[in-house]
């Protein structure tokens, strides 16, 4: 009443001449007296706390977007596994990243894609007696997996220029979405740097069991190691920010020290077991690039000794020399040390849970993180076992390494959950 009687624009007479001075002089002791008190201090923390309720629903829609560009990367994530075991990856040998996203439109486009094909190893080694048909089937799969690279670099190209331009995004938002969209078109690149490895002559190295027994062709385990880890990376960088812009507040449930100092610890823990299983999924990037899931199809002993007796450890592990080569490229070792590293990452998980169940308040989401990881390192424990004792099937592989990135993405969910974060808003 006092603001409205005091600008509004009344007639100009003698009584509102009087009037206005008293009012404008009462308003200004009210507004005064009223901003020391502490109702003024409850109300600027509502109306900061309501501005902040506007600004989180205004990115919801960028939220959705994000989870939606890692649902992509997820499956994306899956058919690369499905290219690579279907022996589909090297059947197109030339990287067109604007005319390529265009494919053989007729017979002779066709046989013309095939004559490139022969000029390579892997048809000339593994191939030799495929027909036309045979090279349209693996040539789909890859032409496929490259096609939905473009068009997730589209999906998330394209949202992220618009929301930038009606200023949706603040500029720290902007810096990190504009590094995810740099590491897509690194993970291009690599891609087609790892490609290229397997369309150069085979190089065994000498005393390995490469020369005792017939391998096919394949493309480098390092460089399809590097492949894996940027798009877990990408992954990883999109549902973080996804989750950072949703902003759940559950401060309520950590009102004392111990809580706080166990939901630090969790957070701890749990990026401990996030960083052993990262090493997991290398190491099982390794035993894909070098086909060692084909040996020692049997857990949890590797071979027998002259006894007959089981052997946890392949009696071949040290065979190359230098020692370090072993690592990368000797199948048996590599396999033992990815054996080894699940056996690890289960162990940290359980543990993460053990703990997290005890301490972790009824109801919050982090709780709910922390039983969806334990859930997931079981599921993938028995995955991997599985796929093993089968020789590698194609199915159960593809499940194996997407449930890997499926494991990651609880274990980031928990630490988001339990994490101090700065805002990005």
């Amino acid at each position: 009443f006092f603001l409205f009687a005091t600008f509004y624009p009344f007639p100009r007479n003698a009584h509102q001449r009087v009037m206005i001075p008293f009012l404008r002089s009462v308003s200004s002791r009210f507004t005064v007296s009223f901003s020391s008190s502490s109702a003024a201090r409850r109300f600027a923390s509502t109306a900061s706390a309501a501005g902040k309720i506007e600004k989180i629903q205004d990115t919801r829609a960028v939220s959705r977007w994000l989870f939606a560009t890692a649902g992509g990367v997820f499956g994306m994530v899956g058919l690369g596994g499905l290219t690579r075991l279907t022996g589909s990856g090297l059947s197109m040998v030339e990287w067109r990243p604007v005319t390529g996203a265009v494919p053989p439109l007729c017979r002779a486009d066709w046989e013309a894609e095939f004559e490139k094909y022969k000029k390579y190893p892997e048809f000339r080694r593994d191939n030799f007696h495929m027909e036309l048909a045979e090279f349209q089937r693996i040539y789909f799969l890859e032409y496929v997996h490259r096609l939905w690279g473009r068009t997730l670099g589209v999906i998330f190209g394209a949202p992220l220029v618009y929301f930038a331009i009606t200023k949706q995004l603040t500029f720290p938002l902007m810096r990190r979405l504009g590094l995810i969209f740099v590491a897509g078109g690194m993970q291009g690149a690599m891609g087609w740097y790892m490609v290229k490895s397997g369309l150069e002559s085979v190089k065994y190295v000498p005393g390995s069991r490469a020369t005792r027994r017939r391998r096919r062709t394949s493309v480098s385990a390092q460089r399809l190691a590097s492949h894996l880890l940027i798009a877990f990376f990408i992954y990883g960088s999109i549902f973080w920010t996804a989750l950072d812009l949703q902003r759940v507040r559950e401060s309520h449930l950590y009102t004392t020290s111990q809580q706080l100092l166990a939901k630090r610890r969790v957070c701890y823990s749990a990026a401990a077991a996030l960083g052993l299983v990262t090493l997991t999924v290398v190491a099982g990037a390794f035993v894909a690039g070098l086909k060692a899931g084909l040996i020692y199809n049997e857990f949890p002993f590797m071979g027998r000794d002259e006894r007959g007796w089981p052997r946890f450890i392949p009696e071949d592990m040290w065979e190359l020399n230098p020692w370090q080569l072993n690592f990368v490229e000797n199948e048996a070792t590599v396999q033992f040390v990815h054996r080894l590293l699940a056996t690890c990452s289960l162990g940290g998980v359980m543990s993460v849970w053990l703990y997290g169940r005890r301490v972790l308040p009824h109801g919050s989401t982090a709780l709910l993180a922390l039983h969806s990881s334990a859930a997931a390192v079981s599921v993938q424990v028995i995955l991997g076992i599985v796929t093993l004792l089968y020789g590698v099937p194609v199915g159960l592989a593809v499940l194996h390494q997407m449930g890997a990135l499926g494991l990651c993405t609880t274990l980031l969910w928990l630490i988001h959950a339990t994490a101090r974060r700065k805002s990005i808003l």
